[in-house]
């Protein structure tokens, strides 16, 4: 999930250091609408896959992000 830590990094603009399960928009300001569908895009993009409506309304931490890749076949 290399992949995964570093388009958070850089979307959000934070050492990916500071990367945790629990990263969240409750726990860092910079993740409001317009950065969650940046993560979203580059998400897809990147793993060329699609998601769901449902699929980016679930993306509520890092560790959220992980999951749906996991369950989409991305390991």
């Amino acid at each position: 999930m290399e992949t995964l830590t570093e388009i958070f990094a850089d979307v959000l603009n934070i050492p990916s250091t500071d990367i945790t399960d629990q990263l969240s928009p409750n726990t860092l300001k910079t993740w409001n609408s317009m950065a969650h569908m940046k993560l979203v895009m580059a998400i897809e993009e990147a793993y060329d896959i699609v998601f769901t409506v449902d699929d980016v309304k679930s993306v509520k931490s890092f560790a959220d992000a992980r999951q749906i890749l996991l369950q989409k076949g991305i390991s």
